[in-house]
């Protein structure tokens, strides 16, 4: 779909090049920016470098990852596998056309959400990158076109890190931007490089639909900043379907072939495969937006510094999303969105507590956490529940699967809580609201909950909890 041909052209621009306010960029925190503004009567526009609206979280990131995701689950039976007898790792690879199928079909679906929602709130669509030339005015790249707005909402995102000494190509060696570019016909071998977030879901997503994966870690483990106990279960899982975790090594050099990549490390070991992907985390999309001639301060990664509130160092200039650094999460992008624009407004809004962020992680088993984390040291009483204690996890053949939660062992206030398992990232939304009313364990104990469900879980880990106390 090419949603270009129905931004304001350019005649019209002229006519109309000044605003109350420009968001730049169009992913969700842009969006939420712009939306809020409108339904306040603020003349506003959004300006975007790419054909159409969605950022990376639409076009690269979020929502084609978790598509494929959805794709490859659902055509290699993965979540009933037990039911038909599927106890090893699929024997062919998937199609590859058919699943890019599914992911451009809920792509181009987004899509037309998006554009709707901008044209039934009036918001002007404006292609072109964007450059300040002064506190209130900016100029698009190559058109000689001048926009000026009493106010701004930066909302640029991140682009994908690259590695100077990676001798990227889009065909051979990649980063995970370029991933759908190979995946039709999938490719039979793939090292990743990187063990953070997108570099585990996509060896997960990847072993499962019959790819040999290579995972390489240049520390111990992966995901280091999340509860271990989540983080095993899947490389279990990952290990079950196929593929190899390798940490501790670190990449000297990668050489790309005609059929093929050879990641080399330090420790002499070579890893040959059809591609290589790094997945080497990502920076804030500031290089070319020239924000010192607007007075906007930026760390030395090029982050935009920006309050709680989303106030930038420029009076009239506020930031959201991942142009602004962590958590750099598509749900927390469009609340920081929200609280820009109301901020910008002068309106009263609440501060978004980091400490009740829910996360979501869309591994195989997907995990999910919030709050603080349970476990040897930490103080706190753990309560766990199995999937395959429930009846629910048994007729889903969950074998790997659980819910923990973690309780102040004096007060009994239930203070954090994980997940790994199907459907982890949506019941962890119960605990982020127990977590921020300060439930406590005899709340839980109190609840009815529909059986059989999941979500029945969180009792059984409470009672658990309550056995602890004893």
């Amino acid at each position: 779909m090419n949603l270009e041909l129905r931004c304001i052209t350019e005649r019209r621009l002229m006519k109309n090049n000044r605003y109350d306010t420009i968001v730049i960029g169009g992913g969700p925190a842009g969006q939420r920016a712009a939306l809020e503004l409108a339904r306040h009567g603020v003349r506003t526009a959004i300006v975007e470098s790419r054909a159409a609206l969605g950022g990376t979280c639409l076009h690269e990131g979020t929502i084609p990852s978790k598509a494929l995701r959805t794709a490859i689950i659902i055509m290699s039976n993965w979540r009933y596998r037990k039911l038909v007898g599927q106890d090893q790792r699929p024997l062919s690879r998937l199609d590859g056309s058919r699943l890019l199928e599914q992911v451009d079909r809920v792509i181009e679906k987004e899509l037309q959400v998006i554009q709707d929602l901008m044209e039934r709130n009036n918001i002007d669509l404006v292609r072109g990158r964007a450059g300040f030339t002064g506190t209130n005015t900016i100029r698009l790249d190559d058109q000689g076109i001048e926009l000026e707005a009493d106010s701004f909402i930066l909302a640029a995102g991140s682009v994908g890190r690259k590695l100077d000494w990676v001798p990227y190509d889009g065909t051979r060696v990649i980063d995970s931007d370029s991933i759908y570019a190979v995946v039709d016909p999938l490719p039979g071998s793939m090292t990743i490089v990187g063990t953070g977030v997108v570099g585990m879901e996509y060896a997960m997503m990847l072993a499962l639909a019959g790819v040999k994966v290579h995972m390489v870690g240049s520390s111990g483990t992966a995901l280091g900043f999340v509860d271990q106990e989540l983080v095993r279960t899947c490389l279990d899982e990952l290990e079950f379907l196929g593929g190899q975790f390798h940490p501790n090594c670190k990449v000297r050099s990668v050489e790309a072939h005609e059929n093929s990549a050879v990641v080399h490390m330090d420790s002499g070991e070579s890893i040959e495969s059809e591609i290589a992907m790094f997945s080497v985390g990502r920076q804030a999309s500031t290089a070319d937006m020239s924000l010192e001639a607007a007075g906007v301060e930026t760390d030395d990664r090029g982050v935009v510094i920006a309050d709680s509130m989303c106030r930038t160092s420029a009076p009239n200039i506020y930031a959201a999303g991942d142009i602004i650094g962590p958590p750099s999460l598509a749900s927390t992008s469009r609340e920081q969105g929200r609280l820009a624009a109301l901020s910008l407004l002068g309106l009263p809004a609440k501060s978004m507590d980091e400490r009740f962020i829910p996360y979501g992680i869309y591994t195989i088993p997907e995990m999910a956490w919030v709050g603080k984390r349970g476990g040897d040291g930490s103080g706190l009483v753990t309560g766990r529940a199995m999937y395959k204690h429930l009846a629910k996890g048994e007729m889903l053949g969950e074998d790997r699967g659980f819910i923990k939660l973690s309780f102040d062992p004096d007060t009994r206030v239930l203070l954090g809580a994980g997940a790994v398992g199907t459907d982890a990232a949506e019941l962890i939304h119960v605990a982020k609201l127990l977590v921020e009313m300060q439930a406590t364990l005899d709340d839980l104990l109190a609840q009815v909950f529909n059986y059989p469900t999941l979500a029945e879980a969180y009792k059984v880990a409470a009672m658990d909890a309550e056995a602890a106390l004893r």
